[in-house]
């Protein structure tokens, strides 16, 4: 049912077609991350990410406005956005150090390194493990390794590239 304000000429109105939400494992992953950072939860995640990528003042900071203690608002802009650095700087150093080398391996050789025990896994086999897991044309023909936390998929992909025709120049 629409109601209109006279005064501002705005019509609201209730949208029986809603679109259901859904949520998913990653969704419930984040959650604590984004209540301990919106402040709907003290439970110490974002404190122990920012310990661990070096940013031990920024999280002093951040738990003053927590606290709710008067804080300087440019310090706490500037506080983020190192915070922000911190974080991408940390993310490429894993990428260059740990995901790149490994992926290297695992594309130039088709296996794990020995140093990582893992079982071969096909996607009907993930499927019964992770349910709500769902998969590309490519991946549905992949193996799948799960490590720690983390699952490692291989999977062929088909790549289209040009090709330069040579071209003889004469003297």
């Amino acid at each position: 049912m629409a109601k209109k304000s006279a005064k501002n000429h705005i019509i609201s109105s209730q949208d029986n077609n809603t679109i259901s939400l859904k949520i998913t494992p990653v969704d419930e992953f984040m959650k604590p991350i984004f209540d301990d950072f919106l402040g709907l939860d003290n439970n110490g995640i974002v404190a122990a990410i920012l310990s661990k990528i070096g940013a031990e003042n920024v999280a002093k900071i951040w738990q003053k406005q927590r606290d709710r203690k008067n804080i300087n608002k440019d310090d706490l802009i500037v506080a983020l956005f190192t915070a922000k650095a911190k974080l991408e700087e940390f993310i490429s150093e894993v990428y260059r150090d740990k995901i790149s080398p490994l992926v290297l391996y695992i594309v130039s050789t088709g296996v794990l390194p020995d140093e990582m025990n893992a079982k071969a896994m096909t996607v009907e086999e993930l499927t019964q493990k992770y349910p709500h897991l769902q998969f590309s044309k490519d991946e549905q023909e992949g193996t799948f390794f799960i490590i720690g936390d983390s699952i490692i998929s291989v999977y062929a992909t088909r790549e289209c590239y040009s090709k330069k025709d040579g071209v003889a120049i004469e003297k």
